[in-house]
């Protein structure tokens, strides 16, 4: 597990890292959920990429509060 981002949203954790573990893929961005940090969902691809050497790297990126009303 690499470059972990952390997001909370509806009362959910949502872990985004990129993963080495697939043999499929050298590495792959995916994202998991928990709502008591117990359990967690399955693990969802964010971009595999068909050929093993392809690294997509770390898209994730926080969500920007909306600009003022001017």
């Amino acid at each position: 597990m690499w470059e972990p981002f952390l997001l909370v949203d509806d009362n959910e954790l949502i872990v985004c890292y990129s993963d080495q573990r697939d043999t499929n893929h050298g590495q792959k961005p995916v994202q998991r959920v928990s709502i008591d940090l117990r359990i967690w969902g399955p693990a969802v691809d964010g971009v595999s990429m068909p050929a093993y050497a392809d690294r997509p790297g770390m898209p994730w990126s926080p969500r920007c509060p909306k600009a003022p009303s001017r």
